[in-house]
């Protein structure tokens, strides 16, 4: 199965030359005399100005070339060519000052990719195997991409006419019309062009391979950089290319694997191969199958239906609007963004033992930057690291494997009771005022199934989860705060000043507040557990019964505290009883407002200005100004209407004598 560090070309994947189709006409030597002017050995080398993210890129690109064209310098230990094993050296330089410009500031990340370079360096130095160079290389390679967060993927379904057209203009002078490198022109070129129709160069090459050598282009080669492709240009011409060799196969018509454009982007023939024998398809069956895979799945609009896909589609309309100065049009595809990828990302990354963290920081960033009205380009770097971090997290998705049942059931687990502390502190309340436990217990697992019904009937409207999240867990932190304070004032809970005996006090009504409240809090909770855990699993080719398990056992626990504490302040009841019940459903009204406002403020609906404080892992959620707004209102409000109570009472109490 493909990987994101599966960035190994062929030593010459792609012989595509720009000046093909405009020099055409030229003599020979004039044709090869321009070529040598034109793509000097270092064509990999940075350039000045580069942002660090590609200067990245292209250090993993020159580690890669490095690591594939090895084999052609140095055989058993002796240096058969003594311009190819100059160019390794060269290369390995160039690398090292790239490496070193990243990893400056004394930051840890990062600090393993100089001195992995230079451990490469003496491994061709001392003329080793291949295998071992190219394993070295490699890890160097995915130190980088881990490090710098790099991804590559399309947004969209590659366009075949398009690259017909780019084949057509800049590559069939080299390759031929039908890519088998058989033209004149390739005649003249050493070394000579790629033929994408052997097996043992295009096996191992994926259209991703195929996008980082059309980008950054083969040292010493005739194949030069497009830096003028667009990013969809790049990317079908991609397709095209490793599409080439299976034009002429007819393509099965029976039910194949269900992949992604994306998945296709990442995997080789080889990868696919691997695949259909896993799943059972026959050998003679094959070819038919993986034609079908090159030629039609990549068009299946399906793909474009994964929630970080469309999410990164809309970052792009947002940073296409900000470069044209309309920043006003960048916020709602933004806030779009979010709900889809912080709804439906978070749950099955940290199941593969991805931290989803960073992809909130990305886009906090550029939310603050937009809200902040930060200058041009400040924006667009804001913008364009969030893109990069939703594509990494899309091809972690795609390329990683699918977690075990038992990560699966964990991740369950752990969203389901951290989403759930609000809601066990509301029901606490509810179950210490209520003398009706096996109603109150009915209760809460109706509104409990409510929410859960509610999560999925809006499934399919992930881009408003976010906010009708934070209504409901905003609406349930106003009524747990009213009812906290209804718990606390009201006389029947002071049994120092009431007279009635404890048969009259264990039948007093219980607060509707606190009963809608609590119920609402339990619905929201559900919602919520559903919403941003259960089902982005389940949508992820998650284990039904993996999952169930993880969210019920925690459903069960979380029911259970709210249990056990509502016995510790059940009535009847002593003052300490009627405060602690009040506290608790304070602190659970604290719980939904953190909750609600930072639902809200991620979707866009509330101003997002950072505090330089950590984040609240417990809670999810990282300190903001309207966060830390929403609860000290609601501590205000609780301790002004707490005192004018107590002044109303002292005043009730004063003799008119």
């Amino acid at each position: 199965m493909a990987t994101m560090g599966d960035r190994f070309p062929h030593r010459y994947p792609l012989g595509v030359d720009q000046h093909c189709a405009r020099r055409a006409a030229l003599t020979v030597a004039m044709t090869a005399a321009a070529l040598w002017l034109a793509t000097p050995p270092a064509t990999a080398r940075a350039e000045e100005g580069e942002p660090p993210e590609i200067q990245a890129q292209r250090l993993v690109h020159m580690l890669t070339y490095v690591g594939a064209d090895y084999g052609a310098a140095v055989r058993d230990g002796t240096i058969i060519s003594q311009l190819e094993y100059d160019e390794q050296l060269d290369l390995l330089t160039d690398a090292a000052k790239i490496a070193a410009h990243l990893t400056t500031g004394g930051s840890k990340e990062g600090a393993g990719i100089p001195p992995g370079i230079a451990a490469l360096r003496e491994k061709i130095e001392a003329r080793a195997p291949q295998p071992d160079v190219a394993e070295a290389a490699t890890l160097v390679a995915r130190d980088v991409e881990a490090t710098f967060h790099l991804a590559d993927a399309p947004l969209v379904p590659p366009d075949p006419a398009l690259a017909a057209t780019l084949f057509a203009t800049h590559c069939a002078t080299c390759h031929g019309d039908t890519g088998r490198a058989d033209t004149p022109r390739a005649e003249t070129l050493i070394p000579r062009p790629t033929d994408f129709h052997d097996p043992e160069i295009v096996d191992g090459m994926s259209p991703l391979r195929a996008v980082t050598t059309t980008r950054f282009g083969v040292p010493g080669t005739a194949m030069a950089p497009f830096p003028f492709f667009t990013e969809e240009e790049r990317w079908s011409l991609g397709f095209h290319l490793i599409g080439l060799r299976h034009a002429a196969t007819r393509p099965s018509e029976a039910p194949l694997p269900s992949y992604t454009f994306i998945e296709l982007a990442l995997r080789s023939d080889d990868d696919l191969r691997h695949d259909l024998a896993a799943r059972g398809v026959p050998e003679a069956d094959r070819p038919a199958a993986l034609a079908a895979l090159r030629q039609r799945a990549p068009l299946d609009p399906a793909g474009t239906m994964r929630p970080l896909t469309r999410a990164r589609a809309h970052i792009t309309r947002a940073l296409t609007a900000t470069r044209a100065g309309d920043r006003s049009a960048a916020r709602a595809p933004l806030a779009t963004a979010a709900s889809l990828a912080l709804t439906a990302a978070p749950a099955p990354l940290r199941a593969r033992g991805i931290d989803p963290t960073r992809l909130d920081d990305r886009l906090l960033g550029a939310r603050t930057a937009l809200d902040q009205d930060a200058d041009p380009d400040a924006l667009e770097s804001a913008l364009s690291a969030l893109l990069r971090e939703a594509t990494y997290a899309d091809v972690s998705l795609a390329a990683t494997a699918p977690p075990s049942p038992r990560d699966q059931a964990l991740t369950a687990a752990s969203i389901t009771l951290r989403n759930g502390i609000g809601a066990a502190l509301g029901a606490a309340a509810l179950l210490g005022a209520t003398h009706r436990p096996r109603r109150a217990h009915l209760l809460l697992l109706l509104t409990l199934l409510g929410g859960a019904a509610a999560s999925w009937a809006t499934r399919a409207l992930q881009h408003h989860l976010l906010g009708v999240l934070g209504l409901s867990a905003l609406l349930t932190a106003a009524l747990t705060t009213t009812a906290s304070l209804q718990l606390l004032t009201s006389r029947e809970t002071r049994l120092h000043a009431d007279p009635r005996t404890e048969q009259e006090q264990t039948k007093a009504p219980l607060p509707p507040l606190l009963l809608v409240a609590s119920c609402l809090g339990i619905a929201t909770w559900s919602f919520s557990t559903l919403a941003t855990g259960t089902l982005p699993l389940l949508a992820a080719d998650g284990a039904l019964g993996a999952i169930t398990s993880g969210t019920l056992v925690a459903t069960i626990t979380v029911l259970l505290i709210a249990h056990l504490l509502g016995r510790a302040t059940t009535r009847p009841s002593s003052p300490s009883q009627a405060h602690l019940r009040a506290g608790l459903t304070l602190l659970g009204a604290l719980a939904f407002t953190a909750l609600g406002a930072s639902a809200l403020e991620r979707a866009d609906h509330l101003p997002l200005p950072l505090i330089p404080l950590p984040r609240i892992p417990l809670l999810d959620t990282r300190p903001t100004l309207s966060t830390a707004l929403a609860g000290m209102l609601v501590l205000f409000v609780w301790g002004l209407a707490l005192l004018l109570r107590r002044n109303g009472d002292a005043t009730e109490h004063v003799d008119p004598q």
